[in-house]
C-alpha cells in the first residue's frame, strides 16, 4: 500500500466516523489536511538543465519514462489568493468565531506559501 493508498483510506474511515458538528477541532483538522494532501498533485521533477564543460547547456532526464520529441514541458501555473468571499465561505463552515482572525490567518497562510502580495 502507498502512502498516498494509506491516507485516503484513513480520511475515508474519519469521514465515516466523525460528525462534524461535534467533532474536536483536531480531529477536524486532520480531515481537512488529508483531504489538502489528497488534492495536490503528485508531482516530481523529470528533467533538470545542466550545463556542459564548454558551457553550453543541455536536458538531464530523471525519469525513465519516454518523452516524445517536440513534446511541450510547462511550468507550474502562478497560484492566485483566494477571494475574500471563497474565504467566507470556508469561515461559515468551520467553527472559528472571529471572521476577522480567519482572515489573517488564511492570508498568513498563503504569504507563507508564496501566495499574493508580500508583506
Amino acid at each position: 500500500m502507498t502512502l498516498r493508498e494509506a491516507a485516503q483510506q484513513a480520511l475515508e474511515a474519519l469521514e465515516w466516523e466523525v460528525n462534524p458538528e461535534h467533532a474536536h477541532i483536531n480531529t477536524m483538522r486532520a480531515i481537512t489536511a488529508l483531504r489538502t494532501a489528497l488534492k495536490e498533485s503528485e508531482q516530481e521533477p523529470v528533467c533538470e538543465i545542466r550545463q556542459d564543460m564548454k558551457g553550453g547547456c543541455y536536458v538531464y532526464w530523471l525519469t525513465y519514462k519516454a518523452i516524445e520529441v517536440g513534446s511541450k514541458l510547462y511550468a507550474h501555473p502562478p497560484r492566485k489568493p483566494l477571494t475574500d468571499e471563497q474565504i467566507d465561505r470556508t469561515f461559515i463552515a468551520s467553527s472559528f468565531k472571529s471572521r476577522i482572525s480567519f482572515l489573517h490567518g488564511a492570508r498568513y497562510a498563503e504569504r507563507a506559501h508564496g501566495i499574493g502580495e508580500k508583506e
